[in-house]
């Protein structure tokens, strides 16, 4: 199952279980820098965008979330309506996809259980101790 197909079902499979998922709208990404990563908010001094560019403007921002534990399965950024037409791996400087061994992800860490997207001229200012410090007390 792909990305797309994910986000139309009503629920994922895990082995033999189906878990109930629901398709939720969190708001809009604005990118102004053509740029976008996702990484931990949490550990954002070593975030980078992926070396993708992207069309400057306003992206809704949906997450899957399951409907017995709310926890968020999958999150993505709609850069158009509709399936999409081709796939191409979200990459950062000096990774290659074709490296990649079975089994083998370009990820990040998401050891504060959380994740975001942000636009990347928007990177230096996420790193910075006190925004850290906001992002953990707003989730408190």
């Amino acid at each position: 199952m792909d990305l797309h197909t994910a986000f139309e079902a009503r629920s994922l499979s895990e082995g033999d279980r189906a878990i109930p998922v629901e398709r939720v709208a969190v708001g809009d990404l604005a990118l102004s820098a053509g740029t976008i990563a996702a990484f931990d908010p949490l550990s954002a001094a070593h975030a980078e965008p992926f070396t993708r560019r992207v069309p400057i403007g306003k992206y809704g921002v949906e997450l899957l979330k399951t409907k017995q534990t709310s926890r968020f399965a999958l999150a993505r950024v709609m850069f158009a309506v509709g399936a999409p037409a081709t796939w191409e791996l979200a990459v950062k400087a000096g990774q290659d996809p074709y490296t990649l061994r079975s089994g083998q992800i370009y990820g990040y860490a998401v050891d504060s259980g959380v994740g975001c997207f942000a636009d990347g001229s928007a990177l230096a200012d996420l790193s910075d101790q006190a925004v850290s410090d906001a992002i953990l007390r707003a989730g408190q």
